[in-house]
């Protein structure tokens, strides 16, 4: 009996060492993928850095709302391969559009948009919560305004204010129209600074605006 049990485990000694080989094989290939995804993400995060870097730098060479709002608009689309994204600054109670574009197309209807702010709308959440505001489901959301939802064909999207001097100014919309999308925590994160950065540019612009307005009018007086 001992015999022949000791020669049935010399024979499952090759099986043995197999499959010992292939499970340290199989470790092997899941640390290499893994190493291959850490890189991969690493890249990509440092193309977004060096992306956001250039709207920032680009941003101190502008001095004009509309051009504002084209650079914030063109760089969310290349970062975030959404259809459409658009921009909305405030004025007494009222969200006015400044630009947008769907897949890539400028929108003109959207500079005559007037979304009055105490109704409902993602427009209207963004901006009295003061915080990013996330729709997965924007067709069965009660908190978006329906009649644009349904001209973009809307499916998910990430309402972002812009706040200057604690006052929220504006608010990004970053919308998908062809799926759903859940937004990660880090893409919205990028889109919150880059909505900061944006808030800052404003606010420099109309206080440079203002100023050549008092300029103006100091001239006239001293003629």
């Amino acid at each position: 009996v001992w015999l022949g049990l000791a020669f049935i485990v010399l024979a499952s000694l090759p099986a043995i060492a197999f499959l010992l080989n292939w499970g340290e094989r199989g470790l092997v290939l899941s640390a290499s993928s893994r190493a291959r995804e850490a890189t991969a993400l690493a890249s990509a995060r440092e193309r977004e850095r060096e992306q956001v870097n250039a709207y920032t730098s680009a941003l101190s060479r502008v001095d004009d709302v509309e051009s504002i709002a084209r650079r914030l608009i063109d760089s969310v689309t290349s970062l975030l391969g959404v259809e459409l994204a658009a921009l909305v600054l405030h004025s007494d109670g009222e969200a006015h559009g400044i630009h947008a574009t769907l897949e890539g197309k400028e929108l003109p209807w959207w500079r005559e948009l007037r979304l009055d702010l105490s109704q409902p709308s993602a427009i209207a959440s963004a901006t009295f919560e003061a915080a990013p505001f996330a729709v997965y489901d924007v067709q069965s959301s009660p908190n978006v305004n329906r009649d644009l939802a349904e001209r973009f064909g809307a499916k998910s999207g990430v309402w972002v204010p812009l706040i200057a001097s604690e006052q929220v100014i504006g608010v990004l919309a970053v919308v998908t129209t062809n799926e759903p999308r859940a937004f990660r925590p880090d893409e919205i994160a990028l889109l919150h600074e880059l909505a900061s950065e944006t808030a800052l540019a404003i606010a420099r612009s109309r206080s440079g605006e203002a100023l050549e307005r008092a300029l103006e009018r100091e001239r006239l007086v001293a003629r």
